[in-house]
Order: structure tokens, then C-alpha cells, then sequence
């Protein structure tokens, strides 16, 4: 259950363990991140604010992992943790919400090269998109989710098989194409979608995902 101090950076580490596990029964996460919910929905909305604020800060940095790196399990958890509450609808921001802080935190765990850490963020890319959509529902500019497809195609351009005769889509490239299929999902932009399964679908030694196709 959580306690009253839910400003300290130990209390959250201590949380992600549990509701950020990758490990556990589907009814044990459901009962971990309903928990949470249930109670985050009760509070007043300058606490949520400040809570939102406390996990974020909580999840260790590229910075934090560099000096110790058993934080890395943390950060994975707490990513976890993010994603199981947004696709919840749950804490998607406010207004002065820092998305940008959020995104530049998450790039920069990516430039660890962990293999396992690197899937937790393609995970929690599009839920990062879903808050934002949820949070600005009918806004049509479109700038920071595009800042989220540009890392996904670039990511994905980037981690292609050395070997030039394989024609198949490395682990880290089909999350890739996951991620950006999730999102599009969530903005229900078939288009897109289209492309993306032609491209795998067609994929050669050496193909670049489109970042101009994929531009919203």
C-alpha cells in the first residue's frame, strides 16, 4: 500500500519494484496498477500534480546509471511503471506539464545501449504518446509527437542488420515498427499504418524507414 511519503525518491524506487515488476502474475500487476489508480484518481489535483512530478524525478537518470549502474533495473521499472499508468489513462499530464523533460530523460537512458533497457523505452514511447493525446485532445498541432516518430525512425534506421543478405527486421526493428504502429493506432491514422506494414512487408538489406511518410 502506498504511505504518506510520496516525495521521497526511495519510496518511489521501492514502488516501481512492485507496480514497474516485469515478473508476477497478470492478476498481481492488474491489482499493483488498479492500487494506484484507484488512489492517485482520490487526490486533489495539485497533489497529483507534484506526485507525477515525484515519479518522473524518481526514475534514475542516464547520468545516475552512469555512476551506479544497479540503479538501470530501476529505471526499467519505473519506465514499466509509466507506461502501465498511462495506456491506464492515468496521470497524462497538466497544464505546464514538462513533455519535453519527460521525452529528453527517456532519449538519454536510450544512449545506454542496454538491451533490456532499450525495449522498456520502446514500450513506453507510445504511452508517452497516449497521455499527450489524452491530456491535448482535439489540439492540433502535433509537434511533440512527431519529436517521439522522429526517434522511433531514426532508432529503427540505425539498428539494421550488419549483414547485408539478411532481409529480416533485427528485435530492436520490429519494436520500432511496433511502437510507431501503436501510436498510430491510438490517432486511428490508418495511413500510416498502411505504410508501415508495406514497408515490413517489402523490407530489403539497407531500407530506411520514411520519416516524411510518417509525419503527421
Amino acid at each position: 500500500a502506498l504511505n504518506d511519503d510520496v516525495t521521497s525518491r526511495s519510496f518511489w524506487k521501492r514502488y516501481f519494484s512492485y507496480a514497474g515488476a516485469f515478473s508476477g502474475t497478470e492478476d498481481e500487476i492488474m491489482t499493483a496498477n488498479n492500487d494506484f489508480v484507484g488512489w492517485f484518481v482520490d487526490l486533489n489535483k495539485d497533489l497529483q500534480k507534484r506526485t507525477l512530478d515525484n515519479i518522473i524525478i524518481a526514475i534514475p537518470s542516464y547520468q545516475d546509471i552512469r555512476l551506479n549502474p544497479a540503479e538501470l533495473k530501476y529505471a526499467c521499472y519505473g519506465l514499466k511503471f509509466l507506461e502501465r499508468l498511462w495506456i491506464s489513462r492515468c496521470g497524462c499530464g497538466y497544464m505546464g506539464f514538462n513533455w519535453d523533460g519527460v521525452f529528453a530523460k527517456i532519449y538519454n537512458l536510450s544512449l545506454l545501449k542496454s538491451k533490456r533497457l532499450l525495449g522498456t523505452i520502446l514500450l513506453v514511447i507510445p504511452a508517452l504518446a497516449i497521455a499527450w493525446k489524452e491530456f491535448y485532445e482535439g489540439f492540433g498541432n502535433f509537434f511533440f509527437l512527431n519529436k517521439l516518430i522522429e526517434f522511433l525512425v531514426k532508432l529503427f534506421n540505425t539498428n539494421g542488420e550488419d549483414d547485408i543478405l539478411n532481409s529480416k527486421l533485427t528485435p530492436v526493428q520490429m519494436r520500432c515498427i511496433q511502437a510507431l504502429v501503436d501510436i498510430f493506432f491510438e490517432l486511428e491514422n490508418i495511413n500510416k499504418i498502411t505504410y508501415l506494414e508495406d514497408f515490413s512487408r517489402s523490407y530489403q538489406p539497407n531500407s530506411l524507414l520514411s520519416f516524411k511518410q510518417l509525419l503527421l
